[in-house]
């Protein structure tokens, strides 16, 4: 490296920097070494992590095909008569013929326009078969140019009406189930609602148009227009008497505005009937909410829940959300109450206790109606005073939503009644919850026109329930199927399948046949050559490895013999020193040993003689435990037992009961490999303690930064050669310094030789 420049300067001949690079050839013969037993552990790394990615896949993806009844116990159906039903088996299925009677096929919510046509409602002859949804649901649509206003005449009215162009012309609701359209929240009214303005009716809409949107919604419903025959068609893609159509007009909010009336013009001219057995029934008549029930209620559904049960039927509040309400002077610390107010010890349902003051509030809820919403509270004082559902009927029947709202206690329960769309909503202002209670004990449940109520409404504190005045909704369900298979009948099948004991059978027509179910031979064969084929390719593959001698005469390579060769020639000398890196590898070699251990030891939980892989024709090829399968001798055991391959293969230790159950627990460890099948041993012992044991020794990734044997070994190395460079650099330093001090000598040498002889020449 040349410390001070003097080199050459005595005239001694001496070559300096080959005199340093030979002083420094053991140093850096000790310095390769370790860099090259590093790049081995760095390969060997690499390696066993390519061989926990081969493991992993091996484990996840094709040994537990291997566990499954489908594959390894394959059983196959056959239908005396397929245009009554088909049939598929499963593994779990049983060899046996069973008797199938097909009584009734399940059906689809079918909606199919009749054979009269779809109705025009339009007054315009030359219109009458147009398919633009103007003329299907309108008696008349034009537009002032001069105003940009529409004028509209709906089907049945004696004038026009005037209409800006954003305002709604038909909207409706498409369902594919029973939800309460009451109970779903605008979100989900909006992903499975159709609106139609009108200027995008004068535009363009037609019934194609019509179709794509209902398609397009977030149900399982579709729908066409058959041109040529004049016909609009709505179905559920799923059968089934859950899977229906529900439309409801009128769908947007508010439910009053000409979008109802429009929608069920539309849909009365489609002339749509249920489409059954293939016959037309049942012609579905569509109604606007506008035009429909007169009033709207909830009403209680049997009969009021009193909390405290001996005063059941008292009409007071507070007997029907408390257990008692008494005066208290001190609270639950025993501290007396200093506020000057009264105060209350009030009894919940659930027996636990509060303290409240008589001005808190008890109960608090708002009821509107259209547009006019009036909020209602009571406090504790008024509840301990004994207020009554009478009289909280009366303050409702007394404030200004009264005049839409109707409030009545009588001995057959509370009733809230509207002539318009009506919300209760119950304010979070008590943490007793007893505006909840006091709902929810009232039953209250939806009623039209005084008519019986539905099922109660569920009310939570901070919640509300709206009911509409009308239900504005008409709905077609599917049909369930009925099939009798072995003398039992079953009355739900929905999209024409049903699975028992293991076959699937699917109904095609009504009527009586036979079902054969039997061992499918052919794919277990298959199944199991394939296992043959996946087991010696990572075996084979592992095998290779580990046997696989390195060649001396291939080290790898410092930087600085690579910096003379080319890169094709880097890569093939690379290739021959990574040849043999896993030759006799302890953990190669123990991974080996546990995959041929599975295949080979009998599988002691199989009662029969076929309880190992060699007895059904597994056996090695060669000392290598390569695999190869006698295919006669498979047929055979199979002939003979039926179950021997599954059982062979997928046999697990949790369905085995030890005699003895002292055993120690490393011996118990043996036993559940001993009674697991062959399947279950390589995924769950072998290829899981191999995959154990690589991520020990070399991580899962080449990064050497792990806790891993041969990460720690590498970074081990890399500090000793990081060490080792500095010395190298401070031994090279004193090279230098001491043929930097010869050369000094001797230039000083050669001048005295001249200070003493050069007068003599």
């Amino acid at each position: 490296m040349g410390v001070n420049g003097l080199y050459g300067l005595s005239g001694s001949g001496l070559d300096i920097e080959s005199m340093v690079k030979a002083g420094m050839l053991s140093k850096q013969n000790q310095y390769d070494k370790m860099y090259k037993k590093e790049v081995k552990n760095e390969w060997l790394k690499q390696g066993f992590n390519e061989i926990y990615t081969s493991l992993n896949t091996f484990k996840y993806s094709t040994l537990s095909d291997y566990k499954m009844s489908s594959n390894m116990n394959a059983m196959g159906a056959e239908s005396k008569d397929s245009s009554i039903v088909k049939a598929v088996a499963n593994g779990d299925a049983v060899a046996m013929t069973h008797n199938v009677e097909v009584s009734q096929l399940s059906q689809n919510a079918y909606l199919l326009t009749g054979n009269e046509g779809i109705t025009r409602n339009t007054t315009d002859a030359s219109k009458k078969s147009s398919i633009y949804l103007k003329d299907v649901a309108f008696e008349s649509f034009t537009k002032d140019e001069s105003t940009g206003k529409y004028l509209v005449k709906f089907k049945g009215e004696s004038e026009a009406r005037t209409f800006n162009g954003d305002e709604i012309a038909i909207s409706f609701l498409v369902q594919d189930d029973d939800t309460d359209v009451d109970e779903m929240n605008a979100t989900e009214k909006a992903k499975q609602t159709i609106h139609y303005t009108f200027a995008e009716l004068y535009e363009s809409k037609t019934l194609n148009d019509l179709a794509a949107d209902i398609k397009n919604l977030n149900t399982n419903i579709s729908a066409s227009f058959d041109a040529t025959n004049d016909a609009f068609t709505m179905f559920n893609k799923e059968s089934g008497k859950e899977a229906s159509i529900k439309l409801t007009m009128g769908s947007s909010d508010p439910l009053y505005s000409s979008g109802d009336k429009g929608a069920a013009d539309l849909f009365n001219a489609l002339n749509l009937y249920v489409s059954e057995g293939g016959e037309l029934k049942d012609e579905k008549s569509f109604k606007p909410a506008s035009g429909g029930d007169s009033t709207i209620a909830l009403k209680t559904n049997g009969t009021i829940s009193y909390v405290n049960e001996s005063e059941a039927n008292s009409g007071k509040l507070k007997d029907v959300v408390l257990k008692g309400i008494e005066i208290a002077t001190k609270d639950a610390d025993d501290n007396e109450f200093t506020d000057g107010k009264i105060h209350y010890k009030i009894t919940k349902a659930d027996d636990s206790v509060a303290y409240v003051a008589e001005d808190d509030t008890a109960i608090s809820f708002n009821v509107t109606s259209g547009s006019i919403g009036k909020p209602f509270s009571v406090n504790y004082g008024a509840l301990a005073a004994g207020k009554t559902l009478t009289q909280l009927a009366d303050d409702i029947n007394g404030s200004e939503v009264g005049g839409t709202v109707t409030a009545a206690y009588s001995a057959s329960g509370f009733e809230l009644k509207s002539t318009a769309n009506m919300t209760l909503s119950l304010q979070a202002a008590d943490v007793n919850g007893l505006t909840s209670k006091l709902f929810n004990n009232m039953s209250l449940g939806r009623s039209v026109d005084g008519g019986d109520p539905e099922a109660a409404k569920s009310f939570s504190e901070g919640g509300s329930v709206t009911v509409s005045i009308a239900a504005a909704t008409t709905t077609v369900n599917g049909t369930d199927g009925i099939v009798t298979i072995d003398g039992r009948e079953y009355k739900d099948v929905k999209d024409g399948k049903i699975t028992v004991s293991g076959v699937t059978y699917s109904l095609a027509n009504v009527g009586k046949t036979t079902v054969a179910v039997t061992q499918d031979t052919d794919k277990i064969i298959e199944s199991v050559k394939k296992f043959v084929e996946d087991y010696n390719k990572i075996l084979d593959d592992l095998t290779e490895k580990y046997n696989t001698k390195p060649d001396g005469d291939y080290e790898p390579l410092t930087k600085t013999q690579e910096s003379t060769m080319t890169k094709e020639q880097v890569e093939k000398w690379t290739e021959k020193a990574k040849s043999g890196i896993f030759y006799h590898n302890e953990v190669l070699r123990d991974i080996i040993s546990d995959l041929r251990d599975s295949i080979m030891t009998p599988v002691k939980s199989v009662h029969s003689s076929y309880n190992s892989a060699s007895a059904i024709g597994i056996t090695s090829s060669n000392n290598q435990g390569h695999l190869q399968l006698d295919v006669d001798k498979l047929k055979k055991a199979l002939a003979a037992d039926p179950d021997c391959v599954y059982e062979i293969f997928a046999s697990d230790q949790d369905t085995y009961t030890s005699v003895e159950p002292n055993k120690r627990q490393s011996y118990m460890a043996t036993d559940d490999f001993n009674n697991r099948g062959i399947a279950n041993r390589l995924y769950f012992n072998a290829v899981t303690d191999g995959i154990k044991q690589v991520e020990d020794y070399a991580g899962v990734l080449p990064d050497s930064n792990d806790q891993s044997t041969l990460g720690l070994l590498i970074t081990n190395l890399k500090n000793r050669m990081d060490n080792f460079k500095k010395l190298m650099d401070d031994f090279q330093t004193q090279l230098y310094k001491k043929y930097d001090a010869l050369e000094v000598m001797i230039s000083q040498m050669n001048a005295q030789y001249n200070t003493i002889f050069g007068g003599q020449q």
